[in-house]
């Protein structure tokens, strides 16, 4: 049915200060208003925020044709069937021919400033409260920790940290195989399948082959305890570090519990592809040192230097808080036979300190500078709220060195906790707390599988067990940083109060 004649007069205005229903149109006749109504709007966040008038003096008229028809024991026009007006006086009849008309005009109009608003408001920044600033940091802090140790499984794809699926091993070693430069060291997990009650015996580590024999500087310990995964009673873990000497080589490590075993391949070399030298020189221009740490510093030469000036090489640091193991060394020939080397260690306590190492073979000289830092920092991981135009509840992206973690706080299912973007009322609250930990952490779980798997195939069951079995400890880590257990406890006794149930006695 088309629209009366009678013009139709309307105005909407993002004015929640008027004195007029916010989130509302005002349905006027005459001087008789007879409903606020967002009609098909009713609910959306943003058309909430819409206020103002549609003056239809048409109203009246249809009413009083409808009472006169009814006087006059007439038949009622098809276009006014029944009253438009409720009998209650609550409002206009959503079914009467002349309201869907209406309906149907004004909707396009509602929809352009939907549009407009949502489009404004999904451009405005998030405003964090200072508590949800500093919840996300200790979130960033406990999804760091796990980052770092997840890094170590994807250092190289070819050091066994991807695509190897789900071990359903008794005893593993983790990664199973990993390249390392000579003089540092490196972490590996121990994992156990035991279906006792009763813990498995100490794991006992051995170095079984090595070649040559001192590319191994020590193992941090040969009998590992295990402590058991609260979440999972079947197994245990621990980890255990393995330093390389100053020299290349292949390791073979076995690790032993009970009839169990496991084996894990340590390559200590430089990453391929070798650049060949053509003067005295470092492997670095620059050495980072950990504090307390000791770090490998090699020293090449060409082979025809070598034979010119000899393979005696000294070696001298600016600074007294850097020391060496070594101040004169013996160029080797490579087993590649591609040029000389030999290396030292060198080692600082003082955080923050540099200092000049140089290198003398006869009149030859080579400079490196020496950096005190501390490497072992977990990564930045930062996370935000913010309008993602997306399905997406998260996205991930690389940020500084770091990751950056973006929770779409206009998703449909994240928003309802939050409140409307971008004031978030809701956002101190303990269920928008937990929301936004479980979506930050299953999303960096997500993140981290889709690059332990990259390139490879895998049964879907198989990669549903991995990303459970990841999300277990990491769940329990998040959800007590984001709501703690006194405040749980707290949460706990409201509800039981409210409920009028007598509260549990601590």
């Amino acid at each position: 049915m088309r629209i009366p004649s009678t013009p139709v007069k309307y105005w909407f205005a993002c004015a929640p200060g008027d004195l007029a229903r916010v989130g509302g149109i005002a349905v006027i006749s005459g001087r008789s208003v007879h409903q606020s109504t967002l009609f098909d709007f009713e609910g959306n966040t943003f058309a909430e925020r819409l206020s103002g008038d549609l003056h239809w003096d048409r109203i009246d008229k249809l009413a009083k044709e409808y009472d006169d028809e009814e006087d006059a024991h007439r038949e009622h026009l098809p276009s006014n069937p029944f009253p438009i007006i409720k009998r209650s006086r609550e409002g206009l009849e959503s079914t009467h021919p002349a309201f869907i008309a209406l309906k149907k005009a004004v909707t396009p109009i509602l929809a352009q400033q939907v549009r407009r608003l949502e489009a404004q408001l999904k451009a405005a920044p998030a405003q964090e409260s200072d508590e949800t600033r500093r919840r996300l940091q200790d979130l960033g802090n406990v999804l760091g920790d796990y980052w770092k140790k997840k890094n170590e499984e994807l250092i190289d794809p070819d050091d066994g940290g991807s695509g190897s699926g789900e071990n359903t091993a008794p005893l593993r070693i983790v990664p199973p195989r990993k390249r390392i430069d000579p003089g540092e060291t490196a972490s590996f997990s121990v994992e156990a399948l035991h279906e006792t009650i009763a813990p498995p015996e100490p794991v006992t580590l051995t170095v079984v082959a090595n070649e040559p024999a001192e590319c191994v500087a020590k193992l941090s310990t040969q009998a590992l305890e295990l402590a058991a995964d609260p979440d999972d009673s079947r197994r245990y873990h621990g980890t255990f570090r393995v330093g390389a000497g100053d020299c290349f080589g292949e390791v073979l490590i076995e690790a032993v519990c009970g009839d169990d075993r496991a084996e894990l391949d340590v390559n200590i070399a430089h990453p391929s592809p070798i650049d060949v030298p053509s003067a005295l020189q470092f492997s670095q221009d620059q050495y980072t040192v950990r504090p307390k740490k000791q770090k490998s510093v090699i020293v090449q030469a060409p082979t025809y230097l070598v034979e010119q000036h000899g393979k005696g090489v000294s070696l001298r640091v600016s600074s007294a808080d850097f020391t060496l193991k070594k101040r004169q060394l013996q160029l080797k020939l490579r087993p590649d036979k591609l040029f000389y080397e030999a290396a030292t260690a060198v080692g600082a306590t003082r955080l923050g300190a540099k200092a000049k190492l140089t290198a003398e073979q006869d009149k030859l000289v080579a400079v490196t500078r020496l950096h005190v830092a501390d490497e072992e920092k977990r990564p930045k991981i930062s996370i935000e709220l913010t309008s993602i135009d997306s399905p997406q509840r998260a996205q991930v992206e690389t940020q500084d060195g770091g990751l950056l973690i973006k929770i779409n706080a206009t998703h449909s299912s994240i928003k309802r906790y939050l409140g409307p973007h971008p004031q978030y009322a809701d956002q101190n609250t303990p269920l928008a707390r937990v929301m936004m930990g479980e979506v930050a952490g299953k999303e960096l779980v997500a993140y981290f599988l889709k690059r332990f798997y990259l390139g490879t195939e895998i049964q879907i069951d198989q990669l549903e067990w991995k990303r459970v079995r990841e999300e277990a400890t990491l769940m329990r880590q998040v959800h007590e940083v984001m709501l703690s257990n006194s405040e749980v406890r707290a949460s706990q006794h409201l509800a039981r109060t409210e409920k009028g149930a007598t509260p549990e006695v601590a």
